[in-house]
């Protein structure tokens, strides 16, 4: 295992964002599918959290423009 991407050269995902799963060293075509599928689904996730907190902001400038 190497913190290092084979495919992108870049970090390891998994390594840059403190998890302890750690890349292949000889990833596939299949890893790198596996890992977009993920990385996917983070942003997903992640841009559902941003809509909500965008909702929350504008129902806290609402109340406080009421008062």
């Amino acid at each position: 295992m190497t913190t290092t991407c084979p495919i992108t050269n870049e970090p390891c995902f998994q390594t840059y964002y403190g998890t302890p799963k750690r890349c292949i060293e000889k990833a596939t075509l299949e890893d790198a599918a596996l890992c977009i599928k993920k990385l996917r689904a983070t942003n997903l996730e992640m841009a559902r959290k941003i809509e909500a907190l965008d909702e929350l902001v504008e129902q806290l400038k609402e109340k406080k423009y009421q008062h």
